[in-house]
């Protein structure tokens, strides 16, 4: 996440101003001839729970049509009365994206975030997705810092009864699993196609396809990061040619 999505991010990391709004309350007051007609809508962020903005839109919603269902992709930190009330009144689908699934490695990624309190608000939403017969499923990044829990995750998943999506990360290249030489990305794929994945269930079909899908991915950036690596060893060597 960058400043342009995350507040605070911009606000302490990057020491930038506040992007101003471009939304207010007559924003959400323009919306009431929409709403009426709407089955579905679809909320990010940063972080949708903490956007006061589309609380707003939500209780407005409430108000007019509360049979429209609200999608929201959440990092899953914030639940509070407020939002749990919100959500008693309307239907939400819930995306959890989730950094890593071992508290330690977790905290080192998402800085001052809770793992407890993570791990506790997905059993909440998971239980809510389930009284309301509507969506839950969780995102994961898989990254320099985290690929090596990936058979954990198909794991975590298939427990909660729950789809699992990798979402591909290219920035920072630091992060990136494609921006590593081919050396680094053979152990990856060594190391990952050793997981021997269940598919006794449709979701354990669906996270063990999602997982292939990753591998496949990963061996495209092998097969990228080599010819990189030769082209440069190519230019070294008619560089060395050229300096006789």
């Amino acid at each position: 996440c960058r400043g342009e999505f995350s507040s605070a991010i911009r606000r302490n990391r990057e020491k930038l101003p506040p992007i101003p709004t471009a939304y207010d309350m007559d924003f959400v007051d323009q919306l009431e001839e929409f709403i009426p007609y709407l089955e579905n809508s679809h909320f990010l962020g940063g972080e949708p729970f903490m956007i006061p903005i589309y609380v707003d839109i939500w209780e407005r919603m409430i108000q007019i049509n509360p049979n429209i269902r609200i999608s929201v992709q959440t990092n899953g930190t914030i639940l509070t009365k407020r939002i749990k009330s919100l959500m008693e009144k309307i239907t939400f689908e819930i995306a959890v994206s989730i950094d890593s699934i071992r508290e330690e490695n977790y905290q080192l990624i998402r800085k001052n975030g809770n793992f407890a309190q993570l791990m506790e608000n997905i059993q909440y939403f998971r239980s809510y997705c389930r009284q309301r017969n509507t969506n839950f499923h969780l995102s994961y990044c898989p990254m320099v810092q985290n690929w090596e829990e990936l058979p954990e995750v198909i794991a975590f998943a298939n427990q909660l009864d729950s789809a699992v999506f990798f979402n591909t990360v290219s920035f920072p290249q630091e992060c990136a699993l494609s921006c590593l030489p081919s050396e680094k990305l053979s152990e990856i794929i060594a190391e990952l196609s050793e997981a021997q994945l269940p598919e006794g269930t449709q979701i354990e079909v669906h996270n063990k396809k999602t997982y292939s899908d990753l591998l496949h991915q990963v061996k495209h950036w092998l097969a990228q990061a080599r010819t990189k690596e030769d082209f440069a060893k190519n230019q070294t060597k008619i560089a060395d040619l050229a300096a006789y």
